[in-house]
């Protein structure tokens, strides 16, 4: 059968409506799993500072990550995606080691720390975010009047003292997933299993990500829990009665650190639109952008010492951090995987 006029029309049109471009002119296909609130502005002032389109998928707090990194995986033999922006770094370094990225040194990395970016130029960190304690100060002081004795470290999530008073996101996607799985390289199995146990033993309770945690501990539905920086400052601009904790800052502990967490961007191999693709990631690695994402709501923390930020917005030099190998975490993201859904389903 010969194809009428209609179905031609029809065909091109949706052709033209996947790439996001008008009158035969291609966008740039952007996955961002950072939230929808935060890059989709940088995303319209590049489209206005540039001309170019761009056609950006976005991911939802649940699935934060892992809906669009399988995405990107499912696409593999046919990639529709140009740039990946994720709001964290494990599942991008765990792209890499799948094959399904390229390697692209942007000009507007400049000043980057290594730490923060892959030693053969497969993805770029930048502006980040801390893994902190959430406090609701009202309900801290009902049951614990000393300050002295409120939470400042990971352990005492497990405290028999603030049983069924914690939240934590549910770890299986996102910056909670990254957490584990770093728990998970650098202090090892056993730890992390033994750390859901007690958690399940003092009845915490489980979010389904960390804005429904913070929302859980600024309204006085518990006392505090785990959460990221940005997350927090929502809070305080909500004008919630909070404290944010930057954990783990003994050397001598039990986790000698607190974790950071930085967005990250990637180019992805056999994407459709390679060269504005790297036009894009120029545009969201400058100085400027980090600037943006530290002064406005997410509150991130630029890794650049260059970079001006508000004085609410720490920087990470202020902390003891805790050392990350990426690699050895992105291999432990499994495993980890695999034991905490067995752990969480059985009600555990």
């Amino acid at each position: 059968m010969r194809p009428t006029a209609l179905t031609i029309a029809l065909t091109i049109a949706l052709a033209l409506s996947f790439q996001g471009g008008c009158g035969g002119q291609p966008a740039v296909v952007v996955y961002s799993a950072l939230d929808q609130v935060h890059s989709e502005p940088i995303v319209r002032q590049f489209e206005k500072d540039t001309g170019i389109r761009v056609k950006a998928v976005y991911d939802v707090e649940a699935v934060k990550t892992i809906g669009l990194v399988n995405k990107i995986v499912e696409e593999a033999g046919n990639p529709k995606c140009d740039v990946f922006w994720n709001n964290e770094l494990v599942h991008t370094v765990r792209l890499k080691n799948k094959g399904l990225l390229a390697p692209y040194r942007s000009p507007a990395a400049e000043g980057i720390p290594a730490g923060f970016k892959d030693p053969e130029g497969y993805w770029t960190g930048f502006a980040a975010r801390g893994r902190v304690l959430i406090l609701n100060t009202e309900v801290m002081k009902a049951t614990e009047p000393d300050e002295a004795k409120w939470p400042k470290e990971t352990r005492d999530l497990l405290d028999p003292k603030w049983k069924g008073k914690a939240v934590m996101a549910k770890p299986l996607a996102g910056t909670t997933l990254t957490h584990m799985a770093i728990l998970w390289a650098l202090e090892g199995p056993d730890f992390v299993k033994n750390f859901w146990t007690g958690f399940a033993a003092v009845d915490g309770r489980i979010a389904t990500g960390n804005a429904h945690a913070m929302k859980e501990v600024a309204a006085g539905s518990f006392a505090f829990g785990y959460t990221d920086t940005d997350d927090y400052y929502k809070a305080v601009l909500d004008g919630k009665p909070v404290r944010q904790v930057f954990p783990d800052q003994d050397p001598a502990g039990e986790v000698p650190g607190v974790i950071f967490i930085p967005n990250s961007i990637a180019l992805v191999k056999g994407g459709p639109n390679q060269e504005m693709a790297k036009k894009f990631i120029d545009y969201v690695l400058a100085e400027k952008v980090e600037a943006a994402l530290a002064a406005g709501p997410s509150a991130q923390i630029p890794v650049r010492k260059s970079v001006p930020r508000p004085a609410h917005v720490k920087s990470a030099s202020e902390f003891l951090s805790l050392p990350i190998d990426w690699t050895k975490v992105a291999e432990a993201v499994e495993p980890v995987t695999t034991w905490l859904s067995g752990h969480l389903a059985g009600g555990r």
